[in-house]
């Protein structure tokens, strides 16, 4: 078995509560520091209160008698089943159904149509019962919520929670053998994926609603008296419900865990646009590449290589010619690849740089194409 965990942002409306668990005396400050939290104080629970920690719905914890505002989705899907199913009150409305129109596609989606399911769904009671929102049948996989682990972690009035969790190690490769796999992030597919000897594939995209959709979802709703909030919320759990699914299929599961060696892009948030940055949190795209994938990394065993984002969209591998990869046949990469020898030097990078599809055929010990 091996350890997964996962920070996740608590809302500031939620500091009043945390501060009333503080005041009680039931979270202690430890010297522990959590991977991937950056500085702060963590703060351990005491074993009472950790023991009633669950998912209270999609987007609040339940921690002794306080509701924190967490929203609880943002993780692979394996451990948000595992953490769903050990929370026996877990409240939701049924919006599976609403998960496949967004992976038809933009093209084959009914937007105006779709909207208005989803505020007749918003109408239904709650409903109580551990099941995960997921596409088709959810996982149940072997592991664990491991609630004595649970911690708090406060920088400077910016609260976060950590969500430890007990995974199965599945994966037996022999040494010296699995995938290079080089992943490129974007929106419109979340992800392309090129193997090295193995061809390249995209994830497929989220369809999304227009300006104008969400601004007649929004009117529909009001006129049906569901509130603003309530349709948004269930947009942001949606959109990234169906991101997961893309991501999982199409890239960490199973092609992630028959790879020796992933490249992927060092990405700063920080710097891109808002508009981008905010899209890369709703699809899960950042999630994915700064928590799933170190993560499955870690416990699989898989070397890691960040590589600069500039022009991994349009450049070839190891070759200088720069085109619209999107308006390109996906097929023709290999063979630059093989071919791109009568440009670059066996082993060496284009523009001084390593490349998401570079060949890594000179290097040793970098594990080896699929059969």
């Amino acid at each position: 078995m091996s350890l997964t965990s996962y920070v996740v942002p608590v809302s500031k409306t939620s500091n009043p509560a945390v501060q009333r668990l503080l005041n009680a005396g039931q979270l202690r400050p430890t010297e522990e520091r959590i991977p991937g939290a950056g500085a702060g104080t963590v703060y351990a629970l005491d074993a009472a209160l950790s023991e009633t920690v669950m998912a209270a719905n999609d987007f609040q914890l339940q921690v002794g008698a306080e509701l924190i505002n967490v929203e609880v989705y943002r993780m692979p899907e394996r451990e948000y089943s595992l953490l769903v199913r050990a929370s026996p009150a877990f409240t939701q409305r049924r919006l599976a159904n609403l998960i496949l129109a967004l992976l038809a596609g933009q093209a084959n989606f009914d937007g105006a149509g779709w909207g208005v399911r989803l505020v007749e769904a918003l109408q239904t009671p709650l409903v109580v019962g551990p099941e995960p929102i997921t596409v088709g049948e959810p996982w149940s996989p072997e592991g664990q919520f491991i609630k004595a682990d649970i911690r708090l972690i406060d920088r400077d009035g910016l609260w976060s929670v950590h969500l430890p969790f007990e995974m199965p190690h599945s994966r037996d490769l022999e040494p010296g053998t699995g995938m290079v796999m080089a992943v490129d992030a974007g929106l419109r597919p979340l992800m392309t994926v090129a193997v090295f000897g193995g061809g390249t594939w995209a994830t497929g995209s989220v369809a999304q609603l227009t300006r104008a959709q969400q601004r007649q979802l929004l009117v529909l709703a009001a006129a049906a008296g569901v509130p603003a909030h309530e349709v948004l919320k269930a947009l942001r759990l949606l959109n990234y419900a169906a991101a997961r699914q893309l991501l999982e299929e199409g890239f960490l599961l199973p092609p992630i865990e028959a790879s020796a060696v992933v490249i992927y892009e060092k990405l700063r948030y920080e710097g891109m646009s808002p508009g981008v940055a905010q899209a890369s949190r709703e699809l899960a795209i950042r999630d994915c590449l700064t928590a799933w994938l170190p993560q499955l990394a870690r416990i699989h065993g898989i070397e890691m290589i960040q590589v600069p984002p500039a022009y991994t969209s349009t450049d070839y591998c190891r070759c200088t010619t720069r085109r619209n990869r999107a308006r390109s046949s996906a097929a023709t990469w290999p063979a630059c690849t093989a071919q791109a020898s009568t440009k670059t030097p066996p082993g060496t990078f284009s523009r001084g740089a390593p490349h998401l599809c570079t060949d890594l055929r000179s290097q040793p010990g970098r594990g080896n194409s699929p059969s």
